[in-house]
């Protein structure tokens, strides 16, 4: 009997916050911040995702457990860089003090390094148990992680031109947030041999899940609902920073993520209907669709 979303919920909070224990020798300055960060783990959406899409494609719970949780440290670790001063310069994560101001710059760079080490070890760990795919599985890791993904997208983040269009804003997201959550689709999907087609409809949702989500925190950010994301916010106007919300406006920018979630809907449809164990996936779904509501007229009047 597959477990049951909040067995999968409680197992990857557990992995996460054990997943990198520190030593008696650890300086206590680093182990401090490394301590904050495991103890508030954030949603874990995407450690929960990579975790059940494992376990749909047949990948024993010991790889399942190390796939989630080497994603989700890579995803820690991104954080962890882009509220230092040198990036966001932002003050509040996961409705706490962001590291770098509780421990310092130098302890919040150590910090994020060690979950960077700690996460790509994991990952290997998994790949190790099929070596068939581990070439493929490295690749699709070093496209979405690397210069092609999330380190590019950084730095079209930070370094922009005066006036940012619709296309730079996409880009930026298709490096940083589109990047991680199609590897968080595809890479327990490729380890567990899934076909090329379930691929490819995987890369797919992770397009439109990560644009989605995406907009859907640009619109938060600009529309100043702080309590719903935990985080310092109206940063993006503030450093000139891309927002689709700013460039284009709110209304429209719900309009583009109701036509990204019924692309989505369509390509759930059709991975279900080749493997029935994916069901969980319209969950996912439910919860953007919810997201996405929330923003009713007389919120986004208020939006810049």
């Amino acid at each position: 009997m597959s477990a049951t979303l909040p067995q999968v919920q409680q197992l990857v909070a557990s992995a996460f916050a054990e997943g990198l224990p520190t030593s008696p020798t650890t300086e206590p300055q680093l182990a401090g911040a490394l301590h904050h960060v495991l103890a508030n783990p954030g949603s874990l959406v995407r450690a929960t995702l990579a975790f059940q899409l494992s376990s749909a494609f047949g990948l024993p719970n010991q790889t399942a457990t190390a796939l989630a949780t080497g994603l989700e440290y890579m995803h820690t670790a991104s954080l962890l860089f882009d509220d230092m001063p040198s990036m966001d310069d932002a003050q509040e994560r996961r409705s706490d003090f962001c590291v770098h101001v509780l421990f310092g710059e130098a302890a919040c760079t150590l910090a994020a390094l060690a979950f960077v080490n700690r996460g790509y070890a994991l990952l290997w760990q998994a790949m190790s148990q099929k070596p068939d795919r581990q070439g493929e599985a490295v690749q699709q890791i070093e496209k979405c992680l690397g210069l092609e993904g999330m380190l590019t997208g950084q730095s079209r983040d930070l370094h922009h031109s005066s006036s940012w269009t619709a296309r730079d804003v996409f880009m930026v997201s298709m490096g940083k947030t589109v990047a991680l959550i199609r590897l968080t689709l595809v890479l327990p999907a490729l380890l567990g041999h899934a076909s090329p087609c379930q691929l490819h409809s995987l890369h797919q949702l992770g397009v439109y899940w990560g644009l989605s989500y995406q907009i859907l925190d640009d619109l938060k950010d600009v529309c100043d609902v702080r309590e719903s994301t935990g985080k310092t916010i109206q940063r993006d106007a503030a450093l000139g920073r891309p927002n689709i919300a700013l460039v284009e406006g709110a209304f429209h920018c719900i309009k583009r993520v109701s036509r990204l979630l019924r692309m989505s809907d369509a390509v759930i449809g059709d991975l279900i209907q080749s493997n029935s164990q994916i069901r969980f996936l319209a969950k996912t779904q439910q919860r953007l669709q919810s997201e996405l509501s929330r923003f009713q007229p007389e919120t986004l009047s208020a939006c810049a």
